[in-house]
């Protein structure tokens, strides 16, 4: 990353950050999102994943809504164990693991996935009216989080439909999974609505 003078344009510093800067990006983004999407009463979320971006999205849901609550999943039950003392040490919310994704999208206002998955880990049936969904993990043609039926039966908010459509859950519509987007999108914008829902704002 470059830090560039405002009044020269030259070079003032690299910074050597691993990608650590994006990763913060995408965590505040799905804190935008969340903060103008959620209900304003949402305590309880749940995180699917338990790598770096899931630590980075919690922490930044904190700044905007008080989460008292957090339950996660992931692919080993010892890192989603490892994640959740951390997260409750770390941020003073009360953490659990979950045994699979549907338990833990179960009673939940928001949930945020994180998962390099090749195939849908969420469909429609996993989740009820209300909830808020932030699915920033298919940054890749081969990755899916969220099954296409469950966009067809939300409200779909996105910032540029062009690449949802070549790196993430549009890509992958087949069959009689057809769907109608207004908008456009990016991975780490987008979110969920139930068509039916009141929200608490």
């Amino acid at each position: 990353m470059l830090v560039l003078s405002a009044k020269t344009g030259l070079t003032e510093a690299v910074l050597l950050d691993n990608e650590y800067m994006t990763a913060v990006r995408t965590a505040a983004a799905g804190a935008v999102a969340a903060r103008w999407l959620a209900r304003q009463d949402s305590k309880r979320v749940a995180i699917i994943g338990a790598g770096e971006q899931a630590r980075l999205q919690l922490r930044a849901l904190t700044l905007v809504r008080d989460i008292e609550e957090a339950v996660v999943w992931a692919q080993t039950e010892a890192a989603a164990h490892v994640y959740a003392a951390e997260m409750a040490d770390g941020l003073g919310v009360h953490c659990s693991v979950a045994p699979d994704v549907c338990r833990g999208l179960s009673n939940v206002e928001i949930a945020i996935t994180t998962m390099p998955s090749h195939e849908p880990l969420v469909k429609a049936s996993d989740v009820r009216p209300g909830l808020q969904i932030t699915a920033m993990g298919s940054d890749a043609e081969h990755k899916n989080e969220v099954r296409l039926g469950l966009i067809a039966a939300a409200r779909y908010i996105c910032d540029r439909l062009s690449q949802t459509r070549v790196l993430a859950e549009l890509r992958h519509g087949r069959g009689g999974e057809r769907c109608c987007i207004r908008g456009a999108g990016r991975r780490h914008y987008w979110a969920w609505h139930r068509p039916d829902e009141r929200r608490g704002t």
